[in-house]
């Protein structure tokens, strides 16, 4: 009796806060309506993001959004430092991995608040400053022509070996090993890298050029991220996709900018695309999804691989590995 008395209590309260949390974000897109258009700074493609801003504005008719591509993403926290400085306007909210999130909260940059009121999932990790859109996962890729399902290689074991000595690609920064920090710790991910490093591998500064040396033929193997690699598979090219567990991920998270423009409707917008409709929009136009939601196909292909990730706010330990990690695949030649 007490059990069903605590079912029946527990969906009461569900019922209760859900007009709560309804009419809070009606009001913040009330207040939205009749300022600046939503300004969202983001690394995908126009054309992708277009996309997810027409179906945003079937539920949010009246809050305009204006996209701007900052391509790679690696200096969006440093545009919005220089245009807060410079008072001028600049971005409501950024979609991007922690590396930017970090410099923005040391300046106090970032709108702080409880995202649960506006129907966030506590389901997944959140802070009062991020919540998680999506995730870049860092998986293996091979190239299916030359190796068979049979022989490809399966962990990080197999593809960190001598089989694949000057054969294998990766991209030049160090994100995926840092988060792969967490479930491996630091001596066995710092013997990874380095085993890599002694394999000669090819440093690429975009992602998206693993898959495509590996279709190519010049590379037959690689360890990148899965977004990158959709265009070539879609082509028709013969890259194949290993998920490896632990799976490193880099998420891609959503920030308001306490003094951007429209922080209202930035706050709107950054709940919808953490719901399970806002989810399938964004993952089906940058196939970037996001692992906490069992609707998405990213938790379905992750399946039961553990998630590896450095927790969001341990900026000191995040930016020592990066610097560190960064420092050991400097002796590899970058491809220009």
């Amino acid at each position: 009796m007490a059990r069903a008395w605590n079912i029946s209590l527990a969906c009461a309260l569900a019922l209760a806060m859900a007009p709560v949390q309804a009419a809070e974000i009606d009001d913040l897109a009330a207040k939205a309506a009749n300022q600046q258009p939503v300004l969202w700074y983001e690394s995908s493609q126009p054309e992708q993001i277009a996309d997810v801003i027409k179906a945003f504005n079937k539920t949010w008719p009246k809050i305009r959004v204006q996209y701007v591509r900052i391509p790679g993403g690696n200096t969006i926290a440093a545009r919005i430092i220089q245009e807060t400085q410079a008072n001028a306007r600049t971005a409501s909210i950024m979609t991007s991995g922690s590396t930017q999130l970090h410099p923005l909260l040391e300046r106090k940059l970032v709108l702080s608040r409880d995202w649960q009121a506006l129907g966030v999932t506590k389901d997944m990790p959140q802070t009062p400053y991020a919540i998680p859109v999506a995730a870049s996962m860092f998986v293996g890729l091979y190239n299916s022509q030359k190796i068979s399902a049979v022989k490809a290689p399966a962990t990080w074991d197999d593809f960190i070996s001598k089989r694949f000595e000057g054969k294998l690609g990766t991209w030049v920064r160090p994100p995926g090993f840092v988060d792969l920090v967490e479930l491996y710790g630091e001596d066995k991910t710092r013997d990874l890298l380095k085993r890599l490093v002694s394999l000669k591998p090819l440093l690429f500064p975009a992602p998206e050029l693993i898959a495509q040396q590996i279709a190519s033929g010049e590379l037959d193997a690689g360890i990148g991220f899965f977004h990158s690699s959709q265009p070539a598979i879609e082509s028709g090219a013969p890259v194949a996709v290993k998920f490896l567990d632990p799976t490193p991920i880099n998420t891609i998270w959503g920030v308001v900018i306490e003094k951007g423009s429209n922080a209202d409707g930035a706050q709107v917008l950054a709940a919808w695309l953490t719901s399970p409709e806002g989810a399938r929009i964004y993952e089906d136009a940058t196939k970037r999804g996001n692992p906490w939601l069992k609707s998405t196909e990213t938790a379905k292909r992750v399946g039961a691989n553990r998630i590896s990730q450095l927790p969001l706010m341990d900026l000191d330990k995040n930016r020592r590995l990066s610097d560190e990690f960064s420092k050991i695949l400097s002796d590899v030649r970058a491809v220009p």
